[in-house]
């Protein structure tokens, strides 16, 4: 079994955050598949494809600080808390600005609308055939707005992340800590005992005859 001495010693409430990060994230991939059931968009796209990033991002690291420490890397963490920060950061203010654009209501990407509901279709091609979805448009750009606010929360938290870890990655190196399990101590080897050098006989003096 692996030991633990490679993983970094973090506060509790940096655990906390990484739950925190992976029921964000859950929260976000719903509204953002909500929206490109009826509009897809860059924004929105993006948006959907860094929740599932962090993910899977948080089960690796929530999995590795508590019940299987031999895939643990302090670096390979470091590293997808950076990657998750700049897809964060680009995601929620994309979306955001794309958001805020529609403070006029347009009917444009609609099948037909009736009473401030857009009715859309998923195939112009299978107009008979296909079921109509239908959302409210107001809604719908609520449900980005939250979205993109979530998206922003989650920047925050992983900032806070990679602070803290790279605070103590620091110590941990300091201290002679390395990134992955330490290997099992091999058995000394005994060396083999010189031999003693054989003793020389004694020799008796004959006797004269």
């Amino acid at each position: 079994m692996a030991g633990r001495d490679h993983l970094l010693v973090l506060p509790p409430f940096v655990l906390a955050f990484r739950i925190l990060q992976l029921v964000t994230a859950v929260v976000i991939l719903g509204l953002s598949a909500y929206g490109v059931t009826f509009l897809s968009f860059d924004g929105d796209d993006l948006t959907l494809f860094t929740a599932l990033a962090t993910m899977i991002i948080t089960v690796y690291i929530i999995v590795a600080e508590t019940a299987a420490p031999i895939i643990y890397n302090y670096w390979a963490i470091l590293g997808l808390d950076i990657f998750a920060i700049v897809f964060w950061i680009i995601s929620f203010s994309l979306l955001a600005s794309e958001v805020a654009a529609y403070q006029i209501v347009t009917y444009t990407e609609c099948s037909y609308s009736y009473a401030g509901v857009c009715y859309y279709k998923r195939s112009r091609a299978l107009e008979h055939l296909a079921k109509r979805d239908t959302t409210n448009v107001y809604t719908y750009r609520n449900a980005m707005a939250a979205a993109s606010g979530l998206g922003g929360l989650e920047f925050i938290l992983f900032v806070v992340t990679l602070v803290m870890t790279g605070i103590w990655l620091h110590r941990h190196r300091l201290a002679g800590g390395h990134c992955t399990p330490a290997r099992a101590a091999a058995a000394p080897q005994t060396e083999p005992k010189p031999e003693a050098p054989a003793q020389p006989q004694g020799e008796y003096p004959v006797a004269p005859a």
